[in-house]
C-alpha cells in the first residue's frame, strides 16, 4: 500500500468511527424525567434533556423557596462516553452555581427503549428516567 492509500484508509475510519459515535449518542437524545434519592432518602425529581455530546439537567425544587439552592437550576451536561449499552455523563453543576459541583452518572437502557436506569459515581445511588 501506499502512503496516500494508507491516508484515505485513515481517514475513512475516523469518519466511521465518528458516525457510529454520532448514531450511538442519538439513541439518548431527547428529553427524560426522572426519580433519584436524595442524601436523606428522599425520593427526589430530575429532568435530562440530551442532544448529542451535550444536554441539560435540573433537579426539581420541590421544599419551597428554601429547599436546597442547587435544587431548580438548569446545570450543563456533557456526555463523556455513548453506546448502546451506556451512557456516562458529568453535571457541571459548579459552572452555574458554586458549591453544586460536579457530578457523574451512568445510565443504561431498559429494555423497552423508553426507560434509563442507572448511579451516580459519587454515591451509587440509583437513577431512572423515563422518555418524556
Amino acid at each position: 500500500m501506499t502512503k496516500r492509500s494508507l491516508m484515505v484508509v485513515g481517514v475513512a475510519g475516523l469518519a466511521l468511527a465518528a458516525m457510529a459515535w454520532a448514531q450511538d449518542a442519538a439513541v439518548y437524545d431527547g428529553k427524560w424525567r426522572g426519580m433519584f434519592s436524595d442524601k436523606k432518602g428522599r425520593s427526589r425529581q430530575a429532568e435530562l434533556a440530551v442532544s448529542g455530546k451535550g444536554g441539560t439537567w435540573s433537579y426539581a425544587r420541590e421544599g419551597g423557596k428554601w429547599d436546597d439552592a442547587c435544587m431548580g437550576p438548569e446545570f450543563p451536561v456533557v456526555v463523556l462516553s455513548s453506546s448502546p449499552v451506556a451512557l456516562k455523563l458529568r453535571i457541571d453543576g459548579e459552572s452555574v452555581l458554586k458549591g453544586c459541583g460536579e457530578r457523574v452518572v451512568v445510565l443504561k437502557p431498559g429494555d423497552d427503549g423508553k426507560n434509563l436506569v442507572g448511579t451516580f459515581a459519587d454515591n451509587g445511588r440509583e437513577v431512572k428516567f423515563t422518555r418524556r
